[in-house]
């Protein structure tokens, strides 16, 4: 190889040195870099950046500065060079080495930039070490420079990032202060910050100053904007804000819309979001899966069960590959539906082509036939759950112990709560009360005192269902023992 490069040209010595840290080969890079600049040969700046992020990444951080450092001696005192050097050890973490260099280039007699400067502070930022960025701001003073819109853009968006709202207006303020002319970006990063932080009215004090600066928000302002109206829980502002925005000729892109379809289903507004999802596609826009489904599951969270699977239907017509949260919110809803044939037939047909159904939607399934009072449909699934390699959890189990109490089938019951490792209190209520009813008093005695010994707390019916049946089975000593447990637990 460096046979071929006696008279290399520096594109074809680019593209060498770069395949090269493609291929993770930094010492065979080096050595071709060291013996090309011997006939004179430098490479490009995005070839020399290439080397220093390899170099990084093998943990040779030391042999990249040695590198670049050896290239500046040798007279290679273009500004330009720094800047592309600094940037990539920036952007490999090595934020030391970057600020070494920037301090040994000025002896070097390279003189660093406004740009220099940035590219350390978009480093740390990006790091989240905003505080370091900081100081490089105040730094730059200090050499003689004044920070530009970027700078202080770049702090205060790394700020922002970190919730650091008092921090970011700070530096906003010192901006203004300064004579720097904040931008677009200035103010979409404070108006981020104090949505962020549920200061809607803070946000749009900044969107009038911002107009009165001559100012046009952009599409991301008002992203923004409608975004942090969701996340408060106003939804319905954020609507009324959009229909306005429209009117006055604002032209929303598709992010717009899946902001504000997301706020109004965790509203609960299911008709809302199906009338924005019927516009995203009047408008030409295709909605994602993630789109539809978060429509679907509103639908199916507020009861309209019909119009959840309308939405799916659709989502199927249109060729999209529905996950596993899609599926078991269909099958949730058919459950509620009581069209349980329908949800069973789904959950085959989705395992049939290889999906594997998990405990919970397994589970509703069977919640759905304890429900129905087909309880021996609900064992079959629970069998056949099992048999597939889906293990159960103490929700399967409450649901089919609840439902063969209902059925009169309390031994069955008692079994199922027997291969319970880890029970909870709706377990005990379930089958106490299944108990009680069937007449099984000193059984439910028994439950419920290993229940309040384990420190299990259920509901107060229950102790009374408990205590009740003891009297009047004529249990008198056990009632008041029970009685006596009760209390001593309540006090513990």
């Amino acid at each position: 190889m460096l046979e071929n490069c006696m008279n290399p040209n520096v594109p074809k010595l680019d593209s060498l040195i770069i395949g090269l840290c493609d291929q993770r080969k930094a010492e065979d890079a080096v050595l071709l870099l060291e013996n090309v600049e011997i006939r004179g040969c430098f490479p490009s700046r995005e070839c020399c950046a290439a080397l220093i992020r390899e170099l990084c990444r093998a943990m040779q951080g030391d042999r990249a500065y040695c590198i670049v450092s050896d290239a500046f001696k040798r007279k290679r005192r273009d500004t330009r060079y720094l800047n592309v050097c600094v940037h990539a050890f920036c952007k490999a973490g090595q934020f030391e080495k970057a600020e070494m260099l920037v301090e040994q280039s000025i002896y070097w007699g390279c003189v660093p930039d406004i740009i220099t400067y940035n590219s350390l502070i978009a480093g740390f930022c990006q790091a989240d070490r905003v505080e370091e960025a900081r100081l490089i701001l105040d730094r730059i003073k200090e050499v003689g420079y004044v920070p530009d819109v970027i700078s202080y853009n770049t702090v205060i968006s790394g700020y922002n990032r970190k919730a650091m709202l008092s921090h970011s207006l700070k530096v906003f303020e010192e901006m203004v202060r300064n004579g720097i002319s904040p931008d677009v970006c200035s103010y979409n990063s404070m108006i981020h910050g104090f949505s962020k932080a549920g200061k809607l009215e803070d946000a749009n004090k900044l969107v009038q100053d911002m107009m009165a600066r001559d100012l046009v928000p952009c599409d991301i302002t008002y992203n923004i904007i409608l975004n942090g109206l969701c996340k408060s829980g106003k939804a319905s502002d954020a609507l009324r804000l959009f229909r306005k925005l429209k009117g006055l000729g604002f032209s929303p892109r598709i992010i717009t819309y899946n902001i504000l379809i997301d706020g109004l289903c965790k509203a609960g507004k299911s008709n809302d979001s199906r009338k924005l999802l019927k516009e995203v596609e009047e408008r030409g826009y295709v909605p994602t899966i993630i789109t539809y489904t978060t429509v679907m599951n509103c639908c199916f969270k507020s009861g309209k069960i019909e119009q959840g699977l309308m939405v799916f239907s659709e989502i199927k017509s249109k060729g999209y590959a529905c996950d596993a949260f899609a599926y078991c919110t269909v099958i949730t809803g058919l459950s509620k539906l009581g069209e349980l044939e329908k949800a069973l037939r789904l959950l085959y047909d989705i395992e049939s082509s290889g999906w594997i159904s998990d405990v919970y939607t397994n589970t509703i399934l069977i919640n759905g036939f304890c429900k129905a009072g087909d309880i021996d449909a609900a064992y079959r699934h629970f069998e056949g759950m099992i048999r597939r390699g889906c293990v159960p959890n103490v929700v399967t189990y409450n649901a089919l112990i609840a439902g063969f109490c209902k059925a009169g089938k309390v031994d069955i019951a008692i079994d199922l709560f027997k291969k319970i490792q880890k029970k909870d209190r709706i377990t005990y209520t379930s089958l106490v009360h299944g108990l009680c009813k069937a007449g099984r008093v000193l059984y439910a005695y028994n439950v419920l005192l290993s229940c309040l010994k384990n420190h299990i707390a259920i509901c107060a019916a229950a102790h009374d269902e408990v205590h009740v049946a003891l009297y009047k089975s004529g249990y008198y000593r056990e009632a008041g023992k029970l009685k006596s447990v009760i209390r001593m637990t309540k006090i513990l």
